[in-house]
């Protein structure tokens, strides 16, 4: 399996150069062409995002279910932890994301599934394009399964952002323009690339939004100083709260979701090994279709798998809970600093302090996140880290 990707990858890498020549030989004489970037979202069982530039090569791959995290995982380079769909084109990534389901255990013949491709924008050749690799591939290998195209709307696109760019609200996002959109995404999906579990992905989300909300409040606490004043001491106070509420929410992350020892981690890998028993088993089938037997045999596997998806749901919801119980906690103490902060303000205001700093400080946490993120003690050793395993 491995072989193939490599032999794939590198087939690709090999027109690179040639495809520099051919670029610098046109002439400078033509209109320059806007860039565009697309988003491109394939799925069977496994759902996969790719984030396209303007040549439709892939920039970024995000998993949209825990399947497409098992995919992204086979597909990484083991020194480079670069997936091997980054730079492959629209269509080339279509090609390795089917050759990499039917090695695995998720493409068999009998199956009813259906492949669905979804492509944002007025991008009907692209589209097509794509959809007659997928059949090209469907045909050598003797799979008989259909694929549908459609387009992503913006409200799609919508739905997507609000679920990994919490700082803004649905209100500033409904007013942004599909190019606004998607440019947000893109810039979420470069972030959180290597984070391979969308546990870890949910909290990255998450505590980025608490950071950028908190951000200009720990500027401020910083212009105020030792100054002495009763708004100041209450502000101070509500600042002490709200920073301690920040930990207890990073702790109920790694708690409930991270640690190897919640109950929640241990029920997720039952279910993997239960899904990897199964695609196993699907595998050691013969290739010439699905027998009675094969089909009352699956079933128990799957029946196994369903019960630790049950299982798994059940601990899900109860981590849910304690982080949503940590993040209202949180928001009260906010609300109570908020309540402070226009008479500091004030204050800073009368003194001649420059308050510009303020949407600095927001800016600069925007872009220094992902550091912080990475390199933070409840997380950093879970970033690059995937669960899934190899089955094949």
């Amino acid at each position: 399996m491995k072989k193939k990707i490599l032999s794939f990858v590198l087939a690709i890498c090999m027109m690179i150069p040639c495809a520099f020549v051919l670029g610098a030989c046109k002439g400078t004489d033509e209109p320059a062409v806007e860039a565009t970037t697309k988003i491109m979202n394939v799925g069977l069982n496994p759902k996969i995002e790719f984030v396209l530039n303007e040549d439709d090569k892939v920039l970024s791959v995000n998993a949209l279910n825990e399947d497409g995290n098992h995919i992204i995982s086979i597909s990484l380079d083991a020194n480079t932890k670069i997936s091997g769909f980054e730079g492959l084109t629209a269509d080339e990534a279509m090609e390795l994301f089917l050759e990499i389901t039917e090695d695995n255990g998720y493409l068999i013949t009998g199956d009813a599934e259906k492949i669905s491709i979804e492509i944002s924008g007025e991008a009907d050749e692209l589209l097509n394009k794509v959809k007659q690799r997928a059949n090209q591939f469907l045909s050598k290998n003797g799979l008989n399964l259909e694929v549908a195209t459609d387009f992503l709307a913006k409200t799609d696109l919508l739905n997507e952002v609000q679920q990994c760019v919490k700082e803004y609200t649905q209100q500033e996002l409904a007013g942004m323009t599909e190019e606004e959109l998607i440019d947000l995404l893109k810039t979420s999906r470069q972030e959180t690339k290597n984070l391979l579990t969308q546990e870890l992905k949910d909290a990255y989300y998450n505590m980025r939004a608490e950071k950028v909300n908190m951000a200009e409040l720990e500027k401020l606490l910083e212009l105020v100083g030792e100054i002495e004043n009763e708004a100041v001491t209450l502000f101070k106070t509500g600042m002490a709260a709200l920073s301690s509420s920040l930990e207890a929410l990073e702790e109920a992350y790694n708690t409930n979701f991270l640690a190897e020892t919640s109950q929640y981690n241990i029920a997720k890998q039952a279910y993997i090994q239960a899904k990897e028993d199964l695609l196993a088993h699907r595998l050691a089938l013969g290739a010439d279709g699905l027998t009675e037997a094969d089909i009352q045999d699956l079933a128990t596997f799957e029946q196994a798998v369903a019960d630790a998806e049950a299982t798994l749901a059940t601990f899900k919801a109860q981590a849910n809970l304690a982080i949503e119980t940590a993040r209202a906690t949180l928001h009260q103490a906010m609300s109570n600093v908020q309540a402070s902060v226009a008479g500091v303000k004030a204050l800073l205001g009368i003194m001649g302090t420059n308050l510009d700093a303020l949407n600095q400080a927001k800016q600069h946490i925007k872009e220094s996140f992902k550091g912080y993120f990475a390199n933070h003690e409840k997380f950093a050793d879970f970033v690059g880290h995937g669960h899934w395993k190899q089955v094949a």
